[in-house]
């Protein structure tokens, strides 16, 4: 006899076993039970709870039960205090920020204002104490004592000494105060505002870290090359002398033959061309063309020309301002500094004293220059550990569109903002550091800068 089914029918056949058939959602011997996935009085089909566990049984309501990490009417969401796909669990991020939790989130903590670091316990740059408040602002060459153990008052910059900041510390040079190479035991640096940072080494030593030993040595004579090398340097010295010294005199004798050529040139007017020449040196007639000699007093008039523009136009005002950086390129300033004064022309390095406003002094250089001359090292226009430095020079010469003739010392510039202002397009003139400075760089910035008066 088949039992009695509740929510299904009896197998109970000539072949059947007389056991329940259970409709849709339904088990047990009498149908009596839910299916699993099924819940309630009518055993209906639970919903997709995704990452969680449906109520099911006869007793079920149905609802998902959501695992940890997940919240949601079908566990699809993150809980707070959990992020990504996969509802990780946030790092600990304190009382100073809060997990950037959520589906979208990456787990990271926000942190309140003056707090950083992975997990917000840190002070940022600027803001100091167990609260991390806002730093006072600094004057020139000082920075705030900030960071957690901070008292948020202004101390000087690495490299400056105190009371005032306004002097290099031993060890450290030039205007930023930027720490002095190791120069061992056989030298010391050169430090100080104005200081070059190259070591000074005792006698008997070399190199630029004065670790070679050089005349405590032996001399042990020169190699074939060398000597070859100098003879043949020697001999090229030689013809080229004696080859100046013929033509000086072939041009000296041509001239002293017709001494009535010189006074062509009293007579000359500026303003009108030159006028038809006869005669030669030699006599010989219908020579349309200037001589030799008047080639040489027109040669010599524009000289003295050129001679006079730049002392009326300069009178020694450093109308060419030189902007480098100090510790990489105060060698080669000087340098070109002396190679254009030597053709008259004056350029400005700043080497102020100690104590002195070393902005102002700057600032109204550049405003009165007529020309920038930018020494382009790798590290020009980084940002600096001072106020002042190459970054604002070149911002203030941009935005006053001064005329800038650029030598570039590198190939390729390392702060960004430095590339975009001074791109490769640009027109510049090439000087390796380290080596002579090339006449053809004092050429063109001479060039340029008589192009500008």
């Amino acid at each position: 006899r088949c039992p009695t089914c509740m929510h299904g029918v009896c197998n109970g056949s000539l072949i059947g076993n007389g056991q329940c058939v259970c409709d849709a959602g339904w088990r047990g011997p009498a149908c009596e039970k839910c299916a699993p996935g099924f819940f309630g009085a009518n055993c209906t089909l639970c919903r997709n709870c995704n990452n969680g566990i449906c109520h099911e049984t006869v007793s079920g309501n149905g609802s998902c039960s959501c695992l940890l990490g997940w919240t949601g009417t079908v566990c699809d969401s993150c809980s707070e205090g959990f992020y990504g796909p996969f509802c990780a669990s946030c790092p600990e991020c304190g009382t100073n920020g809060i997990c950037r939790d959520g589906k979208a989130g990456n787990g990271t903590c926000q942190c309140e204002a003056g707090w950083g670091g992975p997990l917000c316990q840190n002070c940022l740059d600027g803001y100091f104490g167990s609260s991390c408040l806002l730093c006072p602002r600094c004057p020139m060459n000082h920075t705030c004592d900030d960071g957690l153990a901070g008292e948020g008052i202004c101390v000087c910059l690495p490299g400056f000494s105190q009371p005032n900041c306004t002097n290099c510390r031993n060890g450290y040079f030039g205007f930023e105060c930027e720490a002095c190479p190791d120069c061992g035991q056989n030298g010391v640096c050169h430090d100080g505002s104005i200081g070059s940072g190259d070591c000074i080494c005792d006698n008997g030593w070399g190199g630029e870290n004065c670790q070679l030993a050089n005349a405590s040595q032996p001399w042990t004579g020169l190699t074939t090359w060398e000597v070859v090398g100098s003879v043949s340097g020697l001999l090229m010295l030689t013809i080229m002398v004696v080859v100046w010294v013929l033509l000086r005199r072939k041009f000296r004798n041509t001239c002293s033959r017709r001494p009535k050529i010189i006074a062509a040139q009293k007579v000359a007017s500026v303003s009108a061309p030159f006028p038809s020449v006869d005669q030669s040196c030699s006599g010989s007639p219908s020579r349309q063309t200037p001589t030799p000699c008047l080639h040489r007093l027109i040669v010599s008039s524009l000289t003295t020309k050129a001679s006079q523009v730049h002392r009326d136009k300069t009178d020694a005002i450093e109308d060419i301002f030189l902007s480098f950086r100090f510790g990489e390129a105060m060698d080669e300033a000087r340098e070109l500094r002396n190679a254009l004064r030597a053709r008259g022309l004056y350029a400005y390095i700043c080497e102020i004293p100690p104590g002195k406003d070393i902005v102002e002094a700057i600032v109204k250089k550049l405003s009165s220059a007529r020309l920038v001359v930018i020494l382009g090292t790798q590290t020009y226009g980084c940002k600096g550990s001072v106020y002042f430095s190459t970054r604002e020079e070149l911002k203030f010469v941009i935005e006053e569109e001064k005329p800038i003739f650029l030598i570039k010392m590198c190939n390729r510039f390392q702060d960004e903002m430095t590339r975009f202002q001074l791109p490769d397009s640009m027109s510049f003139a090439w000087w390796t550091k380290g080596d002579p400075l090339p006449a053809s760089v004092v050429d063109d910035l001479e060039e340029r800068y008589l192009s500008l008066i």
